[in-house]
């Protein structure tokens, strides 16, 4: 009889760099008996969905438009109860909890006896949120600290603590051991080779992903307006999102040439995009606790060279691999500077390296192996 394992996840994308779905799908080779419990909300969207997935169950949820409210909060926690009501007419060998919601793993934690429990964080909610110190104090007293302590209590907790990246582990101030593994985010074994070097006379730069609060827009136009002086430069936009109209008209006020493209979800048609490109802009806000991004894969695993500011992981690649450029929101002259010195073998030589990192480190053949670590053995839980 095959083993059992049963996903939870509030949210679930069928995209090859989903937490949620990545797991579900190793599983699935593995040969496990696979159930998951999703919410039924698309985050991006705010609509319900219905996924039309192989053992894949839809929790009804409570919806809400912003992405900061108590609505959302309320919500999330009505998951992770209505998950305790069917888990109670069913067993598992395994319950995976993907994270955030922190609510999820918390409630488990302390309902599930003898069942081995993983809980999975890929984003360190609510420390990403681009709070500056005096909000994040302010922040606290209302209550956010709770937010933390569900995910720290799970993680003590449970059988199994698997964190996204390295920086994770650094400012929880843990490290890896026989119950606490770094397992990277990760997308397919897919990648685009790079055989000819991009002529850059001409700068053609990349953002993809949300125009939202978390990213470092300010920071980018003033690269541009920087860079635009010396040499041609295009920013290419792949993505929606509420800071849309914010960064179009900076674009349109500083004179920068852009292209904007909305939401595009068909592979082949960002490839034909990245293949014109030199860089991805994968700039955050300073206050932001980030060391590993989606976008940055996309990038990396398309042969793009990054313009980073993620710290730890991604920053320590740039620096070490040579695949890009690093920043800090106070060397923003500087960095624009020496994009528009390098030579476009250097920065196909940096394309290259890119490509190299992503295949060692973020593919999908990368991730099974460390997932093989943990679950290629016996499994048992423990009485929480």
């Amino acid at each position: 009889m095959n083993k059992k394992v049963l996903i939870v996840s509030y949210y679930l994308n069928l995209r090859d760099t989903d937490r949620c779905y990545t797991v579900y799908n190793y599983f699935k080779e593995k040969g496990y008996d696979v159930e998951a419990l999703c919410g039924n909300y698309d985050h991006n969207s705010k609509k319900k969905v219905r996924y039309n997935l192989e053992g894949v169950r839809e929790i009804e949820v409570i919806p809400y438009k912003k992405n900061m409210s108590l609505t959302r909060m309320i919500s999330a926690v009505k998951f992770a109860f209505d998950v305790v009501k069917l888990l109670k007419t069913r067993t598992a060998d395994v319950v995976y909890v993907v994270g955030p919601p922190n609510s999820t793993a918390y409630v488990l934690s302390k309902k599930l006896k003898n069942t081995y429990l993983v809980s999975d964080i890929y984003d360190l909610y609510p420390e990403t949120i681009p709070f500056n110190k005096n909000v994040k104090k302010v922040a606290n007293v209302l209550g956010f600290w709770w937010w933390s302590h569900m995910r720290n209590y799970a993680m003590k907790k449970c059988d199994c603590f698997i964190g996204s990246c390295k920086y994770y582990f650094e400012l929880l101030g843990i490290k890896e051991d026989e119950k606490k593994k770094v397992v990277p985010l990760c997308k397919s074994n897919k990648k685009v080779e790079r055989t000819e070097v991009v002529p850059n006379d001409k700068l053609n730069i990349l953002y993809l992903g949300a125009l939202t609060g978390n990213y470092d827009f300010e920071g980018l136009v003033k690269m541009l307006s920087i860079i635009k002086e010396k040499k041609d430069v295009e920013l290419f936009i792949i993505g929606e999102g509420p800071r849309k109209e914010w960064l179009l008209n900076e674009l349109k006020d500083k004179k920068i040439k852009y292209n904007f493209m909305g939401r595009i979800y068909d592979d082949a048609v960002k490839e034909e995009v990245m293949k014109k490109c030199h860089f991805g802009f994968n700039g955050f806000k300073e206050n932001v606790a980030i060391a590993l991004s989606y976008k940055s894969m996309e990038y990396m695993s398309n042969g793009l060279a990054l313009i980073n500011c993620c710290k730890s992981d991604t920053w320590n690649m740039v620096r070490e691999k040579n695949i890009g450029i690093n920043y800090n929101h106070g060397i923003i002259n500087q960095v624009a500077d020496e994009i528009c010195k390098l030579s476009a073998d250097e920065i196909f030589e940096m394309q290259k390296n890119a490509i190299i990192q992503y295949d060692e480190n973020y593919s999908y053949d990368c991730y099974k192996k460390k997932m093989d670590r943990i679950f290629g053995q016996p499994v048992s839980g423990v009485d929480r």
